[in-house]
């Protein structure tokens, strides 16, 4: 498969316009094209630059700095002079030509610029270029396309050279695309990521906009025991074949994807690069029906910081490489319910992270910033000091434990319950659970109906509200036959005329109440006390009091004059 990608990004760039008077107008073909052309000779990785340039370009340099200390070197040019270790300039002939070389090591990769590979497969991250010109006439662009020659598939920043398998998908954003080794994972497991991504490529477009986002899940062989389960480096994502799964609200596709829209974050903001990594890519999945919002909310919670002084603008207090991950997407997690909060609704944290490409946040690379966009996009002072606790010093935010502030696009219908998200925000159920309660009634029909979605056992009389629609009993009335007896203990509970009582167990009356480990669980059995406790142990309706009395008279009267008689 011979494959060219688009490349959209420029790593340095300047352009001179030379104006002359009485000068000459050159004519509309005014893009220099670089086209990077990658193949695999023998244990080697060649790729070749090669550049058409417009007749109104007068002067180009080629910078490429992987040259000054990466795995490529120089193999040949034409048409262009070395001007020192990295720089290259066009001496005026017709297409000039860059080769490069890297000897393909073993693996496993290391480095972002690794060069990996075996007999049948190689895996390339490829040198970043750089272009500068001077001009006549109509100003100038540049454009980059990458080509694989033989079989293998290339983005801007990777190539895979060999057999593989292959898939994409279309958004109205970019087209995602998954390569994979052959026998690395299964199809089902590659089209499952392919359609992940879809999904994520669809509701997540803040940021980086790119034609394209490429996954590459090169052999296992390709990596060594470290720990690393993905990578993403610009609009490319790396993953390890056993990270492919996106069944959890933590999975590393959807923490890598939002790594190519966010990208880095640097300075008294660096935290921000994992922490909106790991909080979006969890808040992603749950809003695209993976996992619950309880998965959810214990995986972007941690209470692992909380009396460390771990001060999440400070990288000197972080004492260990997962603080940022950890606390930094707790405290994304918080504040993005509060900036909800606080503007009923109208702004997320996601309007903190579009200023980015607004004059005057600085990209958000320091923390001045990053609280100046938090206090313009809820318009409240007093976010300041939000900002400045919780990211300033060592202090760990609440994160609310309600499912409507986590609500992405309110038109949703998340859980498939056929209530949209808002619509359960508003009601009070869980827009990321089809069935609130648990107590197999959907939400929607509960809502139809009269029982509460947010109560198992709407009228508390020990069956869930599914039972009784199964029975049917009403799930309103505790005892639908009128009988004095719920229907939970009934026998005959349809049957007024026919009754027996079922006791139930004292282990199982025993209410399941979440508490802290501090707080001992409540013991809500009834106490039972003289001829009702006696009547209970011999398993008799203790319950129903006068009947018991009724049934036990006799035999006791029977004893007494049994032990008369004896004496």
């Amino acid at each position: 498969m011979n494959v060219s990608v688009r490349r959209v990004l420029l790593a340095l760039c300047i352009v001179v316009s030379l104006l002359a008077s009485g000068g000459t107008a050159f004519a509309a073909d005014t893009t220099i094209d670089e086209t990077q052309t990658v193949e695999r000779d023998g244990t080697n990785v060649r790729l070749t630059l090669t550049y058409d340039i417009p007749d109104s370009v007068t002067e180009l340099t080629v910078e490429v700095p992987a040259l000054s200390g990466g795995d490529y070197e120089v193999a040949r040019t034409a048409h262009v002079e070395r001007l020192n270790q990295t720089r290259f300039k066009w001496t005026g002939g017709p297409d000039p030509v860059i080769v490069l070389t890297a000897h393909i090591s073993d693996p496993p990769i290391e480095r972002v610029q690794s060069v990996v590979g075996a007999d049948d497969w190689a895996f390339a991250a490829l040198p970043q270029t750089g272009l500068s010109w001077r001009y006549r006439g109509d100003s100038v662009s540049a454009t980059f396309d990458t080509a694989v020659s033989g079989e293998g598939y290339a983005s801007e920043t990777y190539a895979y050279l060999g057999p593989h398998r292959f898939a994409s998908r279309t958004t109205d954003g970019p087209t995602v695309t998954v390569v994979a080794a052959p026998n690395t994972t299964s199809p089902e497991a590659m089209n499952e990521t392919a359609d992940h991504l879809q999904t994520l490529a669809t509701e997540f477009d803040t940021g980086f906009q790119y034609d394209e986002v490429v996954t590459f899940i090169p052999p296992k062989s390709a990596f060594g025991p470290s720990d690393l389960a993905g990578r993403a480096v610009k609009h490319t994502i790396l993953l390890r074949p056993r990270s492919v799964g996106t069944d959890t609200v933590g999975n590393v596709v959807s923490h890598e994807y939002v790594h190519t829209r966010l990208g880095a974050f640097f300075g008294s903001a660096e935290w921000l690069r994992e922490g909106s990594a790991q909080y979006y890519g969890a808040l992603l999945s749950v809003n695209a029906g993976v996992g619950s919002f309880e998965e959810f909310h214990s995986y972007v919670t941690t209470d692992k910081y909380a009396d460390s002084g771990v001060v999440l603008r400070d990288t000197e207090t972080w004492n260990s490489k997962f603080v940022p991950y950890q606390k930094g997407a707790h405290v994304l997690a918080a504040l993005d319910a509060e900036i909800r909060v606080r503007t009923d609704g109208q702004q997320t944290l996601r309007d903190v992270f579009e200023k980015r490409s607004e004059e005057g946040y600085g990209e958000l690379h320091d923390h001045e910033d990053f609280r100046r966009a938090v206090v313009d996009v809820t318009g409240d002072g007093s976010m300041a000091d939000w900002v400045d606790t919780y990211v300033g010093t060592n202090a760990t935010p609440p994160v609310p434990d309600d499912p409507s502030l986590y609500v992405n696009h309110p038109d949703a219908d998340t859980d498939g319950d056929g209530m949209t998200d808002g619509e359960e925000a508003a009601l009070g159920t869980d827009p990321f659970s089809a069935d609130t309660d648990g107590d197999g009634l959907s939400d929607a029909v509960e809502l139809a109906g009269a029982t509460n979605a947010t109560l198992a056992d709407t009228d508390a009389d020990a069956l869930d509200d599914g039972r009784e629609s199964e029975l049917p009993t009403n799930a309103t009335l505790a005892d639908t036959d009128g009988d004095s007896v719920v229907d939970g203990r009934d026998d005959y509970p349809l049957n007024a005329e026919h009754t027996t009582v079922t006791p139930v167990p004292r282990s199982t009356e025993t209410e399941s109440v979440a508490t802290t480990q501090s707080e001992p669980t409540p013991d809500t059995t009834p106490r039972r006390y003289g001829l009702e406790k006696w009547l209970f142990e011999l398993g008799l309706p203790s319950d129903e009091t006068a009947q018991g009395v009724a049934l036990v008279v006799p035999v006791v009267v029977f004893l007494l004059i049994a032990v008369r008689l004896a004496h």
